[in-house]
C-alpha cells in the first residue's frame, strides 16, 4: 500500500468493481465519459467519429486525495543504479536489502478502522473495543 502525495483525478471503468456489476447497470448513473486505454484521451460523449469496435471504455472520473488512504498501487521505486526492484536485496550487495513488510500490524489495524464497516454501517472500530500494544 502506497500513500498520495496530491490529490489526482483517475478514470474508473464503468461496472469494473466486480464481475457482475454490469448486470445491474440500470441501478448504476450513466457514466461521466469515455476514455480511449491506449492514449488517456477523455471525451464526455461517446465518441461517433471511430468504428463501433473502438476500444473507448465508459468510465466514471473520481479525485483521489491523500487523506483517503493508503491505496493498492503498483510498486515504482527503483534502486539507487536504476535497477527495480525484482526481491528485497539490493542487486550490487546482497548483504543489503529494504524493508518489505510492516515491522507491526498498527498500520494495517489503522486502514482496518478507516474503511471497515459493521453490517449497521457502522465503522468497524477495531480501537473502540480493545487497546493493543504493538512492538
Amino acid at each position: 500500500l502506497q500513500r498520495l502525495a496530491a490529490p489526482v483525478e483517475v478514470l474508473i471503468a464503468q461496472h469494473s468493481e466486480h464481475p457482475l456489476a454490469g448486470d445491474s447497470s440500470e441501478l448504476h448513473v450513466p457514466p461521466d465519459g469515455y476514455a480511449h486505454p491506449e492514449t488517456g484521451e477523455f471525451r464526455e460523449e461517446r465518441p461517433t467519429d471511430v468504428e463501433s469496435s473502438s476500444p473507448w471504455v465508459p468510465c466514471y472520473k473520481a479525485v483521489l486525495t491523500p487523506s483517503d488512504g493508503p491505496y493498492a498501487l503498483p510498486f515504482m521505486g527503483v534502486q539507487r543504479d536504476g535497477a527495480p526492484w525484482d526481491g528485497p536485496c539490493v542487486s550490487t550487495d546482497a548483504h543489503a536489502d529494504r524493508q518489505t513488510f510492516y515491522p507491526d500490524a498498527s498500520a494495517m489495524y489503522a486502514e482496518i478502522d478507516r474503511v471497515g464497516w459493521t453490517a449497521d454501517g457502522e465503522h468497524c472500530q477495531l480501537a473502540r473495543r480493545a487497546d493493543f500494544d504493538f512492538y
